[in-house]
């Protein structure tokens, strides 16, 4: 029914009937010779060009079953970029909207709109000219028709005449590719999303449809929740015209655990995501614009609101992933990629679903409902792809999730910000003042804007920083190496909203460890697969790689919290880990977590493709995120949570130079930054012997011996891994550092090479890596005196 069109390997030629009178593509292949098509087109794509033509003209046929086979045609041959030029060229999209727009049989209106859906879906430059031709007013009208049949259902109203009767039984598939079809154009054009939310009649019947699941078949619930979705994507005139009702649908009938029949996995992840679109109805601008009581009482009742909603999507995700994606996901797709029997495929035709329909003649004539797919793939297709959407919904939340009643301005940060976050400071008194230099002209002078009388008994935020930083350290001092101490304050702290989370952590784990099986190879070692099975694979990756991204982004997001918010909990991302009522010891959990995303690292170590590297990047990124929350002065830090053998950093320093680090293209240095990162906290304070702190020390040195052939982005990464292990006199690696790799030295010889590097990134067109390289160009300058000073003393 208009699915988008995907390639078959049948593993044979066969005819089957073809009612319409098309030139078929052997008949056409006989005369391409004719046709001017270019000398390097493959013969098959000229003989399908040849009989894309007369489709246009059985578009406007008599016969309904001819209408609805050029449609069903149409739609299988606007994927090949040649067709769509061709049909494009003859008028292809004025003819949809004319006939979505006059199109009095529901069958090919069906056909009709599964053709434009394609369309869009295969260019969606289409979009807008679809949009100015007016297909939006045609498909209003369609839906308004729809909307008086779905009445005359609900109420058990008799039919009025045959042609009524036939009407009602297409009109649940008519409305399904209505909704996909506005998905379509609403994903492709923001002005179609505009005319969608003006449009009366559309607006009115797909909340009446969301509202009401109990009412209508699957494939309309999960058509029209989409499209909510996307339609309440930061739009405030569709947020206003969705009810409270609606929204408490959106809870309690597509993300309990006891939703009706016609709400699926696919249905629920796109109502979960509608509320986070929808933010739970708050209104952040009017809270501000109120004043004192008023605006703390709206505040903490947003706030609730908020959780509210937040703890039924994370409910509904930790109920779901584990059933759906590990028990029956991953093991069917790996029959399918392998080639066994999936109990997706129970049920699933694997040919053509034909439809009988009465033609203008009286006669009854079977037409095609859509083309011929590989429906299991599609089944697969459609629920990867809702995982995914499930994962990165949680990796939005993760604000929320570190830090409950968080504000809307405390979202995760992105990449460039989380290095930052990341990244240690220098030596004491090192970087402070030189990042700190003219900011502080007007305090220095006593002139400050802000400076008046009344501020001399406030207490410096300086001095409260330090305060909360030495408390905080302190407290981390008593319970670091007290298991049972830490395990009481996580359950004394751990909130409602990070419980749930705090069980999707090993479901995390075990899709990001869940192996997608490599395509067979022929005789001569190449890769034979169908075009569906390479989509698939590809789609699988991304999955192990969003629920990686979900621990990147909470170990980051923990890291960003203000130094206050440890004042109470030295750890707080053991409260995001710990599993829940369970025994299990903190150092235990932190040692498996860890791992564990050495394990998935290692599944992609030698595997030099992109899709590897950005696994290798997140898996890189998770254990150095997880290693910096425990990185504190205090018992060896990092190293007391996860000892690291010298085999496993030797192992590290070698991947840095593999062909894997670097198969994401050479603009893409992801890899060798994090894992720079990683070895800087597992470099320094490693009790009791210097083996490994000798490693690291080698790798990080040997690389700024010619900082101008680094990429600015990992030299900024390893100028900063090298000031946290050597800048700590408390854990003096001089040894290394000093005698044996003349460290002093090198970094004299690197301040030209790294200026130099540093000068050539265009600060307007990449402000964060400027940023981040002049602020480790002013550090290694610092840190040169800083131990120029250390050693004559």
């Amino acid at each position: 029914m208009g699915k988008a069109p995907t390639r078959k390997h049948t593993g044979g030629n066969r005819q089957r009937h073809n009612p319409s009178g098309l030139i078929s593509v052997a008949d056409a292949q006989r005369n391409a010779d004719t046709m001017m098509v270019d000398d390097e087109t493959d013969a098959t794509t000229a003989a399908a060009t040849s009989a894309a033509v007369p489709l246009i003209n059985k578009m406007i046929a008599p016969l309904p079953g001819d209408r609805a086979w050029a449609a069903a045609g149409i739609a299988n041959l606007v994927s090949d970029a040649g067709n769509r030029k061709l049909l494009l060229s003859k008028g292809l999209i004025d003819m949809l909207v004319s006939q979505i727009a006059n199109e009095p049989h529901p069958e090919v209106l069906l056909e009709v709109t599964g053709a434009a859906r394609n369309l869009v879906l295969a260019d969606n430059t289409v979009a807008n000219e679809f949009g100015r031709k007016g297909v939006l007013v045609g498909l209003d009208k369609v839906l308004t028709h729809c909307r008086g049949l779905l009445d005359g259902i609900a109420r058990s109203i008799p039919a009025s005449n045959p042609q009524e009767e036939e009407a009602r039984k297409a009109v649940h598939p008519v409305v399904a590719n209505v909704f996909l079809l506005l998905n379509a154009l609403c994903t492709a054009s923001k002005s179609a999303i505009r005319a969608t939310s003006s449009a009366p009649g559309t607006l009115s019947l797909l909340l009446s449809i969301v509202s009401a699941p109990r009412n209508f078949p699957k494939p309309v619930i999960s058509a029209a929740v989409a499209l909510l979705e996307v339609l309440t994507e930061d739009n405030r005139e569709v947020h206003a015209a969705i009810t409270p009702a609606t929204r408490s649908a959106l809870v309690h009938a597509y993300l309990s655990a006891g939703h009706p029949s016609s709400v699926d996995f696919t249905a629920s992840v796109a109502a979960a995501a509608t509320m986070y679109n929808l933010r739970g109805g708050i209104d952040r601008a009017a809270l501000k614009r109120l004043r004192g009581p008023d605006r703390r009482a709206a505040e903490t009742a947003a706030t609730q609101r908020e959780l509210e909603w937040i703890g039924a999507v994370l409910a509904f995700i930790e109920r779901a992933l584990p059933a759906e994606v590990v028990d029956s996901l991953l093991p069917e797709s790996f029959a399918y990629l392998t080639g066994g029997s999936t109990a997706a495929s129970n049920g699933l035709p694997t040919e053509d679903f034909m439809m009988e329909i009465e033609t203008d003649s009286g006669r009854r004539d079977s037409v095609p409902v859509e083309g011929t797919v590989d429906k299991v793939y599609e089944a697969l297709r459609d629920r990867v792809a809702a995982a995914s959407s499930a994962l990165e919904l949680l990796a939005n939340l993760t604000s929320q999730i570190v830090e409950p009643g968080a504000s809307e301005e405390a979202e995760w940060m992105d990449d460039d910000v989380e290095a930052s976050a990341a990244a240690s400071s220098a030596p004491a008194g090192v970087e402070e003042a030189d990042m700190n230099g003219d900011d502080n002209d007007d305090e220095e002078m006593g002139g400050g804007p802000g400076d008046d009388e009344g501020d001399d008994d406030e207490e410096d935020p300086e001095i409260a920083g330090l305060a909360e930083e030495v408390g905080a350290t302190e407290l981390a001092a008593q319970l670091a190496g007290d298991d049972a101490a830490l395990a009481q304050l996580v359950t004394a702290t751990r909130s409602a909203v990070q419980t749930p989370f705090a069980a999707l952590v090993p479901v995390l784990v075990a899709i990001a460890q869940w192996t997608v099986p490599a395509a067979d190879e022929d005789n001569d070692g190449d890769r034979q697969e169908t075009s569906n099975a390479t989509a698939l694979r590809e789609q699988l990756t991304t999955l192990r790689v969003r629920a990686l991204a979900v621990l990147n982004n909470v170990f980051f997001a923990v890291l960003a919290l203000p130094t206050k918010k440890r004042a109470s909990h030295p750890f707080p991302v053991l409260n995001l880990i710990m599993p829940v009522a369970s025994d299990a010891l903190p150092h235990a959990v932190v040692q498996q977590l860890y791992a564990a995303l050495a394990q998935v690292l290692e599944s992609v170590a030698t595997a030099s493709t992109p899709a590897g590297a950005e696994v290798a990047a997140m898996a890189l990124g998770g254990m150095w995120g997880l290693l910096k929350n425990f990185d504190s002065s205090v018992d060896m830090g990092a190293a007391s949570w996860v000892p690291v053998s010298t085999a496993q950093l030797q192992a590290l320093v070698q991947f840095y130079w593999s062909s894997a680090a670097t198969a994401g293209g050479s603009d893409d240095d992801d890899v060798r930054v994090k894992l720079v990162g990683l070895i800087g906290v597992l470099g320094k304070r490693q009790p009791g012997h210097l083996d490994g702190n000798r490693i690291v020390g080698t790798h990080l040195v040997n690389l700024l011996r010619t900082p101008s052939t680094l990429p600015p982005a990992v030299l900024a990464e390893t100028l900063n891994a090298l000031f946290d292990v050597y800048g700590d006199k408390t854990y003096d690696y001089d040894a290394v550092f000093r005698s044996e790799l003349n460290g002093l030295a090198v970094l004299r010889a690197a301040v030209d090479g790294v200026k130099a590097v540093t000068k050539g990134i265009d600060r307007r067109r990449n402000r964060a890596l400027r940023d981040a390289c002049d602020e480790a160009l002013t550090n290694l300058r610092g840190f040169i005196m800083y131990k120029q000073q250390e050693y004559r003393a």
